[in-house]
């Protein structure tokens, strides 16, 4: 490791002074301070101020003093799995005038320290979705189960073939699914090349790694036009059920994602002059930001007079998951369904085959308007309205077999 070294890359009056740091034959690191000097005033053969003598430049010479002993001493407290990146040498001269020696940012290498970086890297861009950040966590508790098991720390380089093949087996023995532990493998690659930007050593076989799904997929639980017309009709014994009920229909009605139709008030709602006679509702996607302005259908017009014109009362999503459950048994939503249903005591999903009813929650509604306008509606409108890119992303999100297709299309066609 040589001492850092400081240099002007500019005859710019004033420039800024680089710091240039070079541990190895492949780590040379070169980022701008913040501190400024006249060219005339600097030795580029000495790499240092002249004119020392001078207050303003004995000041200029005392803060690269000081930023070098702080890169020095933040390499010789480092942990031996941390690694020396640019982003590393930036956190320190940003923090050059600070009094704090605190230098516990240093990107880890190791796999479980790395995703928590990952994931607070995520988190603090603001552009990942709360739900997003939730499967992430979820991710990660499966994949420290596994490390745990194996009793050894994981490093990127592991990551590989035997890796997936081990981690594939440990899954299986679980009982967890094979399309579920797919996802977890493909977000570990992405994890890993995320880590690999940051010069951290991966596996030269972890974009080798075969990502498969299996195309026997389980049904996708959604509510058929006669299950919502029977919870619809249905008479509610307590009124916060009918509230959670009435949110349930809107959700199936316009194709929404919970974070957004269980925040619709009447704030949001107009009549255009191209169809006065409907009323829209105008809202930002939660998770798209994208602006959105769709037509409100009877049955939820018929919702809101009931309500004097207004919206369900407000509902926190675990509240409303909890009550359509109730909702849905109420209005005997029983037909025998195979799919995964979380298991409160194992703290996972269990594949079996459950009443309907308590398969119900929040995203049940979405899919429900898609899979029910599916080979009914133009095709371009439900993807508006789910907010879906393409048709394939459409299918894949249903999950539609071929016969619900005839089915719709031999009503509709």
């Amino acid at each position: 490791m040589g001492a850092p070294k400081f240099l002007l890359q500019g005859k710019k009056n004033p420039s800024p002074i680089y710091v240039r740091f070079s541990v190895s034959r492949n780590i040379d690191i070169k980022v701008k301070t913040d501190i400024l000097i006249n060219p005339s005033n600097w030795s580029s053969v000495k790499g240092a101020v002249k004119h020392k003598n001078d207050k303003s430049l004995k000041d200029i010479t005392t803060d690269l003093d000081d930023l070098k002993n702080k890169i020095i001493t933040a390499y010789n407290k480092r942990d031996d799995d941390s690694e020396i990146t640019k982003n590393w040498l930036t956190r320190i001269v940003k923090k050059s005038n600070e009094v704090s020696d605190d230098f516990s940012e240093i990107i880890p290498k190791l796999v479980i320290p790395y995703i928590d970086y990952y994931i607070k890297q995520k988190k603090e861009s603001g552009k990942v979705a709360d739900n997003t950040i939730k499967s992430y966590n979820s991710f990660k508790v499966r994949i420290l189960h596994f490390q745990n098991d194996s009793g050894i720390e994981f490093r990127f380089k592991e990551i590989d073939l035997n890796f997936q093949s081990k981690f594939t087996q440990f899954s299986t023995n679980l009982n967890y699914g094979h399309n579920g532990t797919q996802r977890i493998m493909k977000w570990l690659k992405q994890v890993a090349n995320h880590a690999a930007s940051n010069r951290i050593e991966i596996s030269p076989q972890i974009n080798q790694i075969p990502i498969t799904h299996n195309d026997d997929k389980l049904p996708m639980v959604y509510l058929t036009p006669e299950e919502i017309n029977k919870i619809a009709s249905e008479k509610m014994p307590h009124d916060y059920l009918d509230n959670a009920r009435d949110w349930l229909i809107i959700g199936c009605e316009t194709g929404q994602r919970v974070s957004d139709y269980l925040k619709f008030t009447t704030s949001q709602t107009f009549n255009p002059p191209e169809a006065k006679e409907r009323t829209f509702i105008k809202f930002v996607q939660k998770k798209t930001g994208k602006l959105m302005e769709i037509p409100l259908t009877p049955r939820v017009m018929k919702i809101l007079e009931k309500r004097n014109g207004n919206f369900p009362r407000r509902i926190s999503d675990v509240k409303f998951n909890e009550y359509i459950k109730t909702v849905a048994k109420e209005a005997k939503i029983n037909t025998p369904t195979l799919a995964p249903l979380f298991d409160a005591e194992k703290k996972r999903n269990i594949i079996g085959t459950y009443p309907k009813f308590k398969l119900v929650t929040s995203k049940v509604a979405r899919r429900s308007f898609c899979t029910n306008n599916y080979g009914v509606k133009e095709t371009t409108m439900i993807m508006y309205m789910s907010g879906h890119t393409t048709e394939k992303a459409l299918i894949d999100y249903i999950g539609t077999k071929q016969s619900v297709i005839r089915a719709n299309l031999s009503k509709n066609w």
